[in-house]
């Protein structure tokens, strides 16, 4: 059992192990959970049909990252065209 009240859990399908997957099994073990937020671009990691029934708010954090991707990738650009590494 679990005290944790939220599960920020990357959407990406290859990025988590199944055993950290939001699924009937984790809500009933997490009693105080009250959000589940994913990052990037779908729920493939949450049943999200579950999580109403258990009280449980779903939302997605799209885009929270995306000034930082373009800034990295600007990064590694200049990098890579003045062969830094």
């Amino acid at each position: 059992m679990t005290t944790m009240h939220a599960y920020h859990v990357s959407s990406a399908k290859d990025d988590l192990p199944d055993v950290w997957r939001v699924n009937e099994a984790l809500l009933k073990a997490s009693p105080h959970l009250l959000a589940v937020s994913t990052y990037g671009a779908s729920y493939d990691k949450v049943d999200v049909p579950a999580c109403p029934r258990a009280g449980v708010c779903v939302f997605n954090q799209t885009g929270s990252n995306a000034r930082a991707v373009a800034e990295h990738t600007l990064g590694m650009t200049l990098g890579l065209a003045k062969r830094l590494t």
